[in-house]
């Protein structure tokens, strides 16, 4: 599974996310812990 780290487009925070992508799928997304934004946290 491939993964990416994509900034969260809901809102003006700028939380970042990582995308676990398979079979050009996203199967999961989970929070960045070293981000200082949302410190691995998600909102959605």
């Amino acid at each position: 599974m491939k993964e990416g780290k994509v900034i969260c487009p809901y809102c003006g925070t700028g939380c970042q996310v990582t995308l676990h992508v398979e079979n050009n799928v996203v199967r999961a997304a989970t929070g960045v812990e070293d981000n200082p934004v949302n410190q691995g946290n998600l909102c959605l």
